[in-house]
C-alpha cells in the first residue's frame, strides 16, 4: 500500500489498565465463542467439504450442458492448453493485460532457457509497463481505449511482435476469427469490477486493439488471441476477485452458489452487496469480501464490548496488514493492546482458513472433473493474486484442501504462486498461434 497515509488512532484509555489485564483473557474467550458461534466465522467440517465438492461437480456438469441450470458459466475460451516444449523460440509476442484497475503491456519470448519470459528493457526501450487506470467510468469505448493506449504506448511503439495476446479480465464470448488467425472476444455490455464503458460490446476487444495498433503504429494483421485472466494464468486467480480455469473452460467460479446453509456473517455480506444472491463463493473467498467481513465482524464485536471502538477503522492499508497477519511495531502503536490484537488476529485467521478451504476444495474438484485434460499423477496448477500471495499459510491451505479431493483420485496437486503468470501464460498462447 505504498503512498497511503498512515492511520492515526487514539489509544484507548484502558490500554495499560489493571482491569484490562484481569478481564482480558475472559474477553478473548468470549470473543472467540462469538466469532465462531454467532458470526459463523470458522473452518468447514470434513463432511461439509465433501458435500460442497459433490455439488460443485454437479454444477460443472450442468454448466457444460449450458441449459441454464448452473451457477457456473463454464465459458469455452477456444484456447486449449499447450505444452511449453512445443512452442517456437526467439519469437516476440506482445501481451496487453486489461484488469479491473491495472493495465499492463509486455513483450514476451521463449529464449534459450526454454521458458517463456518477459523480455528485459533495452536501455530506454521499454518491454514492460504497468499503471493504474485513472478512472472507472468512461463516456465511450473510444475514450476507454485511448486511456489504455496512453499507458501501453512506451511498449507497443517499439515492439515488433509476430503475435498479439490480450488478457481481458471481464466476461465475454470467445469466437474464432473469420479473417486472420486466432480467437477474439465480444465483451459483455455490463462489466464487473465497477467498470462502466458504454458500447464496449459493439466491437470485439481484439479487433479494436489491433486496429489501433495498425493505424497508430503500422502493425501488420498478426495472429491474435483474447482470453480472460484465468486462461492466461492457466489456473486460478484469488485476489480482489476469484475465479478458476479448468482445461479450456473459464468456470466463473465466484458464481458457485451451492454452498449449503450460509452462516450469519456471510448472509450479511450478501445482503449489503450490490448483487444479493449472486457470487456467493466469491463472497467467502476473495480479498474484497474478506475486507468487508472484517468490517462487519468488528462492528458486532464492538457492539458486544469485546473490542474497543477505537479499533473500528477500515483503511485499506490496515486491513491489508491484518490480512497479512503482520504484528509490526506500527500496528501495535495504533491502540491495539494485546487482547484487541489477539481477537483481530484470530478473526482474520479463521476467515482466511475458511476462504482457503473453499478455494482448495473447488480447485481439486474441478481438476479431477477433467481427467482427459489433467492426465498426469502430479498436476501443476498455478494460482496468482494478492490474497494467495500475501496471506501467510493461504497457499499451503489451498494445496492441502485441493489434495483432500485430488488424492482420492490418485492425483497430487501443486499450486505455485507465479508473479505475472497471466502475462507469461498469454505469451505462451500467442506463440501457440504460430505453430
Amino acid at each position: 500500500m505504498t503512498g497511503m497515509s498512515r492511520v492515526q488512532i487514539e489509544r484507548p484509555q484502558y490500554h495499560s489498565s489493571n482491569i484490562d489485564i484481569i478481564n482480558g483473557p475472559k474477553r478473548f474467550a468470549e470473543a472467540v465463542r462469538f466469532i465462531r458461534d454467532e458470526l459463523g466465522i470458522k473452518p468447514f467440517t470434513r463432511d461439509e467439504l465433501y458435500c460442497i465438492s459433490g455439488r460443485f461437480i454437479g454444477e460443472i456438469e450442468a454448466g457444460l450442458r449450458h441449459d441454464g441450470t448452473s451457477s457456473l458459466a463454464m465459458i469455452d475460451t477456444k484456447l486449449p492448453l499447450l505444452a511449453e516444449t512445443k512452442l517456437p523460440r526467439n519469437t516476440d509476442v506482445l501481451v496487453v493485460e486489461i484488469g479491473g484497475s491495472k493495465i499492463r503491456a509486455a513483450v514476451t519470448r521463449k529464449g534459450n532457457s526454454g521458458k517463456v519470459e518477459i523480455k528485459p528493457d533495452e536501455g530506454e526501450v521499454k518491454k514492460f509497463v504497468e499503471k493504474e487506470l485513472k478512472q472507472k467510468v468512461f463516456k465511450s469505448a473510444d475514450e476507454f481505449y485511448d486511456a489504455v493506449f496512453e499507458i501501453i504506448d512506451p511498449v507497443v511503439r517499439t515492439a515488433k511482435p509476430k503475435a498479439l495476446s490480450i488478457v481481458w479480465s471481464f466476461p465475454g464470448e470467445a469466437f474464432e476469427r473469420e479473417k486472420g488467425k486466432g480467437v477474439d472476444v465480444i465483451s459483455d455490455a455490463k462489466l464487473t469490477k465497477e467498470l462502466i464503458i458504454p458500447g464496449i460490446n459493439q466491437v470485439p476487444v481484439g479487433k479494436a486493439i489491433l486496429t489501433r495498433l495498425k493505424e497508430k503504429y503500422g502493425y501488420e494483421d498478426i495472429p491474435l488471441a483474447v482470453m480472460n485472466d484465468t486462461r492466461a494464468a492457466e489456473g486460478g486467480i484469488i485476489a480482489t476477485g476469484f475465479n478458476f480455469l479448468f482445461g479450456r473452460y473459464n468456470s466463473e467460479s465466484g458464481g458457485f452458489d451451492k454452498l449449503g446453509d450460509l452462516p450469519w456473517i456471510y448472509q450479511e455480506i450478501d445482503r449489503r452487496s450490490t448483487n444479493p444472491g449472486k457470487q456467493l463463493a466469491e463472497k467467502q473467498i476473495s480479498g474484497k469480501y474478506l475486507g468487508e467481513l472484517i468490517k462487519i465482524a468488528c462492528e458486532k464485536l464492538a457492539e458486544k464490548g469485546l473490542i474497543s471502538k477505537q479499533v473500528i477503522y477500515y483503511d485499506a492499508e490496515v486491513i491489508s496488514r491484518l490480512l497479512n497477519i503482520t504484528i509490526d511495531s506500527e500496528l501495535k502503536k495504533e491502540s491495539l493492546n494485546a487482547y484487541n490484537l489477539s481477537i483481530l488476529m484470530y478473526l482474520v485467521n479463521q476467515a482466511s482458513i475458511r476462504s482457503a478451504q473453499l478455494a482448495g476444495i473447488m480447485a481439486g474438484t474441478g481438476i479431477v472433473a477433467f481427467p482427459d485434460i489433467y492426465r498426469k499423477k502430479k498436476i501443476r496448477y498455478p494460482i496468482e493474486g494478492s490474497v494467495y500471495k500475501y496471506i501467510p499459510g493461504y497457499q499451503e491451505n489451498v494445496q492441502y484442501y485441493g489434495n483432500f479431493i485430488a488424492n482420492l483420485y490418485g492425483k497430487d496437486i501443486v499450486c505455485p504462486q507465479i508473479d505475472h503468470a497471466g502475462i507469461i501464460g498469454a505469451g505462451k498462447v500467442g506463440l501457440g498461434l504460430l505453430i
